[in-house]
Protein backbone atom coordinates (compact mmCIF):
# COMPACT_ATOMS: atom_id res chain seq x y z
CA UNK A 1 0.00 0.00 0.00
CA UNK A 2 1.02 3.59 -0.90
CA UNK A 3 2.50 6.15 1.77
CA UNK A 4 -0.53 8.58 1.04
CA UNK A 5 -3.17 5.55 0.77
CA UNK A 6 -2.78 4.69 4.32
CA UNK A 7 -6.12 5.09 6.52
CA UNK A 8 -4.91 6.78 9.28
CA UNK A 9 -4.13 9.85 6.91
CA UNK A 10 -7.67 9.73 5.87
CA UNK A 11 -8.79 10.09 9.71
CA UNK A 12 -6.40 12.82 10.17
CA UNK A 13 -7.33 14.74 7.08
CA UNK A 14 -11.04 14.13 8.39
CA UNK A 15 -9.47 16.57 11.65
CA UNK A 16 -7.61 18.91 9.80
CA UNK A 17 -11.15 19.88 8.03
CA UNK A 18 -13.41 19.57 11.08
CA UNK A 19 -10.84 22.30 12.79
CA UNK A 20 -9.73 24.39 9.85
CA UNK A 21 -11.63 24.15 7.20
CA UNK A 22 -14.37 26.93 7.69
CA UNK A 23 -16.14 25.38 4.79
CA UNK A 24 -16.93 22.08 6.83
CA UNK A 25 -19.78 21.47 7.71
CA UNK A 26 -18.55 20.41 10.96
CA UNK A 27 -16.22 23.33 11.51
CA UNK A 28 -18.42 24.65 13.61
CA UNK A 29 -17.97 21.96 16.39
CA UNK A 30 -14.30 22.20 16.51
CA UNK A 31 -12.54 24.83 14.84
CA UNK A 32 -15.65 26.86 15.08
CA UNK A 33 -15.13 26.27 19.50
CA UNK A 34 -11.23 26.62 19.12
CA UNK A 35 -10.41 22.76 18.73
CA UNK A 36 -7.23 22.64 17.06
CA UNK A 37 -4.65 19.78 16.50
CA UNK A 38 -0.85 19.43 17.94
CA UNK A 39 1.67 21.09 15.50
CA UNK A 40 3.49 17.84 15.30
CA UNK A 41 0.64 15.70 14.17
CA UNK A 42 -0.28 18.46 11.62
CA UNK A 43 3.54 18.94 10.16
CA UNK A 44 4.27 15.32 10.35
CA UNK A 45 1.61 12.80 9.29
CA UNK A 46 4.10 9.87 9.91
CA UNK A 47 4.05 11.33 13.88
CA UNK A 48 0.38 10.77 13.99
CA UNK A 49 0.09 7.19 12.33
CA UNK A 50 3.53 6.13 14.74
CA UNK A 51 1.00 7.42 17.73
CA UNK A 52 -1.77 6.05 16.81
CA UNK A 53 -0.35 2.42 15.77
CA UNK A 54 1.15 2.56 19.00
CA UNK A 55 -2.48 3.90 20.97
CA UNK A 56 -4.64 1.24 20.07
CA UNK A 57 -5.45 1.87 16.79
CA UNK A 58 -7.25 -1.19 14.82
CA UNK A 59 -9.51 -1.02 11.88
CA UNK A 60 -13.26 0.00 12.57
CA UNK A 61 -12.27 2.42 15.40
CA UNK A 62 -13.10 5.65 15.32
CA UNK A 63 -10.62 8.53 16.82
CA UNK A 64 -12.02 10.40 20.24
CA UNK A 65 -11.16 13.32 22.17
CA UNK A 66 -11.97 12.03 26.44
CA UNK A 67 -11.87 15.77 26.92
CA UNK A 68 -14.77 17.39 24.58
CA UNK A 69 -13.16 21.00 24.91
CA UNK A 70 -9.59 19.47 24.26
CA UNK A 71 -7.80 19.33 21.16
CA UNK A 72 -6.39 16.79 19.28
CA UNK A 73 -3.33 16.15 20.89
CA UNK A 74 -1.92 13.07 22.21
CA UNK A 75 -2.66 13.19 25.91
CA UNK A 76 -6.28 13.68 24.59
CA UNK A 77 -6.74 11.45 22.42
CA UNK A 78 -7.66 7.61 22.13
CA UNK A 79 -9.75 5.24 19.61
CA UNK A 80 -13.33 4.01 20.26
CA UNK A 81 -15.92 2.09 18.33
CA UNK A 82 -18.21 4.51 16.50
CA UNK A 83 -21.22 3.59 19.51
CA UNK A 84 -19.18 4.71 22.07
CA UNK A 85 -17.91 7.91 20.31
CA UNK A 86 -21.68 9.10 19.57
CA UNK A 87 -22.56 8.63 23.52
CA UNK A 88 -19.57 11.31 23.82
CA UNK A 89 -21.27 13.60 21.31
CA UNK A 90 -22.71 16.33 22.73
CA UNK A 91 -25.49 15.96 20.21
CA UNK A 92 -26.86 12.39 22.62
CA UNK A 93 -30.51 13.03 22.90
CA UNK A 94 -32.88 11.80 26.39
CA UNK A 95 -36.83 11.17 25.98
CA UNK A 96 -39.00 13.70 27.80
CA UNK A 97 -39.51 10.94 30.04
CA UNK A 98 -35.74 9.96 30.89
CA UNK A 99 -35.17 13.73 31.65
CA UNK A 100 -38.35 13.77 34.17
CA UNK A 101 -36.85 10.88 35.93
CA UNK A 102 -33.13 12.94 35.88
CA UNK A 103 -34.60 15.87 37.58
CA UNK A 104 -36.66 14.05 40.24
CA UNK A 105 -33.34 12.32 41.22
CA UNK A 106 -31.30 15.37 40.83
CA UNK A 107 -34.55 16.56 43.48
CA UNK A 108 -34.20 14.03 45.52
CA UNK A 109 -30.36 13.98 45.66
CA UNK A 110 -29.43 17.83 45.25
CA UNK A 111 -25.58 17.08 45.88
CA UNK A 112 -25.43 14.04 42.99
CA UNK A 113 -23.04 14.82 40.78
CA UNK A 114 -23.97 14.78 36.64
CA UNK A 115 -21.14 12.18 35.64
CA UNK A 116 -23.27 9.81 38.44
CA UNK A 117 -26.75 10.66 36.61
CA UNK A 118 -24.21 10.16 33.21
CA UNK A 119 -23.57 6.94 34.27
CA UNK A 120 -26.78 6.12 35.29
CA UNK A 121 -28.52 6.96 31.69
CA UNK A 122 -25.23 5.95 29.36
CA UNK A 123 -25.29 9.45 28.51
CA UNK A 124 -22.32 12.03 29.29
CA UNK A 125 -22.39 14.89 32.32
CA UNK A 126 -22.67 17.44 29.29
CA UNK A 127 -26.26 15.70 28.24
CA UNK A 128 -27.43 15.98 31.91
CA UNK A 129 -26.37 19.63 32.45
CA UNK A 130 -28.79 20.62 29.03
CA UNK A 131 -31.52 18.37 29.98
CA UNK A 132 -32.17 20.16 33.52
CA UNK A 133 -31.58 23.54 31.72
CA UNK A 134 -34.44 22.82 29.30
CA UNK A 135 -36.57 21.66 32.55
CA UNK A 136 -35.56 25.45 34.19
CA UNK A 137 -33.18 23.76 36.53
CA UNK A 138 -30.73 26.28 36.53
CA UNK A 139 -28.56 28.40 39.01
CA UNK A 140 -29.22 31.64 39.75
CA UNK A 141 -27.89 34.60 38.87
CA UNK A 142 -23.99 36.08 40.32
CA UNK A 143 -22.21 39.17 39.78
CA UNK A 144 -18.49 38.63 40.31
CA UNK A 145 -16.17 41.48 39.51
CA UNK A 146 -12.16 40.74 38.59
CA UNK A 147 -9.27 42.44 37.59
CA UNK A 148 -7.17 41.87 34.74
CA UNK A 149 -4.96 39.39 36.97
CA UNK A 150 -7.95 37.44 38.17
CA UNK A 151 -9.24 37.15 35.30
CA UNK A 152 -5.88 34.57 34.12
CA UNK A 153 -7.19 33.20 37.08
CA UNK A 154 -10.16 31.95 35.84
CA UNK A 155 -9.37 28.83 33.94
CA UNK A 156 -7.87 27.13 37.08
CA UNK A 157 -11.38 28.00 38.22
CA UNK A 158 -12.75 26.35 35.31
CA UNK A 159 -11.18 23.72 35.96
CA UNK A 160 -11.73 23.40 39.29
CA UNK A 161 -15.72 23.30 38.80
CA UNK A 162 -14.69 20.79 35.90
CA UNK A 163 -13.61 18.23 38.60
CA UNK A 164 -16.52 18.82 40.91
CA UNK A 165 -19.28 19.02 38.78
CA UNK A 166 -18.07 16.67 35.76
CA UNK A 167 -19.37 19.82 33.38
CA UNK A 168 -16.69 20.09 30.75
CA UNK A 169 -15.47 24.03 30.19
CA UNK A 170 -18.02 24.57 27.39
CA UNK A 171 -20.99 24.20 29.68
CA UNK A 172 -19.71 25.71 32.38
CA UNK A 173 -19.13 29.04 30.45
CA UNK A 174 -22.51 28.77 28.96
CA UNK A 175 -24.17 28.72 32.11
CA UNK A 176 -21.79 31.55 33.62
CA UNK A 177 -23.23 33.14 30.30
CA UNK A 178 -26.54 32.67 31.50
CA UNK A 179 -26.27 32.77 35.27
CA UNK A 180 -23.22 34.99 36.13
CA UNK A 181 -21.66 37.67 34.84
CA UNK A 182 -17.86 38.16 35.27
CA UNK A 183 -16.92 41.99 35.06
CA UNK A 184 -13.28 43.35 34.70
Amino acid sequence: MRQSKHPLYVVLEGMKARCYNKNSPSYKHYGGRGISICAGWVDDRRSFVAWALENGYEKGLTIDRIDNDGNYEPSNCRFVTRAENCRNTTKTKLTPEIRTEIKNIKKAKPDIKFQELADMYDTTPDTINRALDRMGERNSMLTVRVNKKEKEEIYGLLNYIRNKTGLNRSDILRKAIKGMRVMV
